[in-house]
């Protein structure tokens, strides 16, 4: 079955770039989130206006592929 293939799993197609490569920038936030990224480096700029602030603008650094896991009980077996 390839990624492209209309009965691949939606989560599968997403996830096939990624087996194989390293994760980068890996953090946990609050409570279970987790983060990862895999592939060359990108840099994310944001721009956001408000009555009160006024314009702010924030920049990060993602991978081509970012996984961002959240409200899960996640456990790491080796």
């Amino acid at each position: 079955m390839t990624a492209s293939s209309p009965s691949a799993h939606p989560l599968e197609a997403f996830v096939r770039p990624m087996v194989g490569q390293v994760a980068w920038g890996v953090a946990q936030g609050y409570g279970s989130f987790l983060t990862f990224n895999f592939g060359e480096p990108k840099l994310m700029v944001t721009e956001r206006r408000s009555v009160k602030s006024g314009r702010r603008r924030s920049a990060h650094v993602r991978g081509d592929g970012h996984i961002w896991i959240y409200c899960c009980d996640w456990r790491a077996l080796q």
